[in-house]
């Protein structure tokens, strides 16, 4: 990760990576968020259920929590061995598909083994303290109505599931952890994941769409995509490795002074393709002003308010000499800093440079290319 002793400009409150998502608890340092969709599922199915009256809308809901409390578990399992080899867990959140825990960087094999396998082990863990009262195992699953058998069963589809040697399942990253500990590289390793993944699920919407399995094509088209994403990620993540700031960096920045109003904004936005533009008063940077912001508050402050009055203090930074494999690993956890794009560069106290969106597209861009064009081993 980057500099531990780089502060945020101002200190301010941090911004919340996903704004559609709510706290709820923070559990072994992990802040815990349910997704507003999880409450509107909870709210179909009161909905559904409300023909069994009260009884049966709390019974169904009363499931439906126990089964994310067990997802939350799984998730915990995994943050919990990940903090074990120090690395931080940024949150832990629930979708309607499942729960998602954040790190902040990439695990080595052998961690990433262990860290993938922690979370079906604690679905192992409940399912057999839940024989204890009464659960067993039969098929198939979920044939039972029992709250108990139910939760049983809901345990071993997690555990079945998530073994299943493709991405974004447990079973795909145990897998490329393996090959990787056999000695492959870890690009080629993913790449051998990412096909078999996708050679199951291709296999999956086959015999769904011949057996009419609707549900189980929209999982098979779902594991398909995050496999693909998963090689995406890989392959951004080696084009930035061990690549410094300003190599990537954009130097040819355009600023506004605090006093400027939004239509000097607005017509800086329209004869520069630039579209974030650090506010400087004096020969420091006090706020930065997106394009984002300039649009939403244009619309309600009108083109006469003054760009101080609309800028953002609490402006994302990195040092010159920054990795910016680790920075970008931060940007996308919600690092403990907060940073998140465009980031502005500093050497000492002089802005040096600007890192945008666009900067890394077009880097990752180029990188493709040129990897096309080197001769094979």
């Amino acid at each position: 990760m980057g500099n531990e002793d780089e502060k945020i400009a101002n200190n301010g409150p941090k911004e919340e990576r996903d704004p559609g998502a709510m706290h709820i608890v923070t559990v072994a340092g992990i802040p815990i968020r349910i997704h507003f969709t999880f409450v509107v599922l909870m709210a179909f199915l009161a909905l559904a259920s409300a023909g069994q009256g009260a009884p049966g809308v709390l019974v169904s809901i009363s499931f439906v929590l126990g089964v994310f409390t067990c997802i939350v578990l799984h998730e915990l399992g995994h943050s919990i061995v990940a903090q074990r080899y120090g690395i931080r867990v940024a949150s832990i959140t629930l979708y309607p598909i499942g729960g998602l825990a954040r790190i902040t960087q990439r695990p080595g094999p052998r961690q990433e083994f262990w860290i993938a396998l922690a979370g079906p082990a604690v679905n192992v863990v409940i399912a057999a303290v839940l024989t204890g009262f009464g659960a067993r195992p039969h098929w198939p699953l979920f044939g039972n109505t029992r709250f108990v058998q139910g939760l049983f069963d809901a345990n071993v589809m997690l555990v079945l599931f998530n073994l299943i040697p493709a991405f974004p399942m447990d079973g795909g990253r145990v897998l490329r952890a393996a090959l990787a500990l056999g000695g492959l590289p870890y690009s080629v390793a993913t790449n051998w994941s990412v096909n078999i993944g996708q050679s199951l699920a291709i296999m999956a919407c086959i015999f769904a769409m011949y057996e009419h399995q609707w549900m189980l094509m929209f999982v098979a088209f779902f594991v398909y995509l995050g496999a693909g994403q998963e090689a995406a990620t890989v392959r951004q993540t080696e084009a930035f490795a061990d690549l410094q700031v300003d190599k990537v960096m954009e130097t040819n920045i355009r600023t506004l002074n605090p006093g400027d109003t939004l239509k000097d904004a607005s017509d800086a936005l329209l004869t520069s393709a630039q579209h974030d533009f650090p506010v400087v008063h004096g020969e420091g940077v006090i706020g930065l002003l997106t394009r984002e912001r300039l649009l939403r508050t244009l619309a309600t402050a009108g083109p006469s308010a003054y760009v101080a009055g609309v800028m953002d203090r609490n402006f994302s930074r990195a040092s010159l000499n920054d990795d910016m494999s680790e920075l970008i690993a931060e940007i996308g956890s919600n690092d403990p800093q907060g940073r998140k794009l465009p980031l502005l560069i500093f050497q000492g106290d002089q802005m040096v440079g600007m890192v945008t969106g666009e900067n890394l597209t077009e880097y990752f861009a180029i990188q493709q290319v040129l990897n096309r064009q080197k001769p094979p081993r």
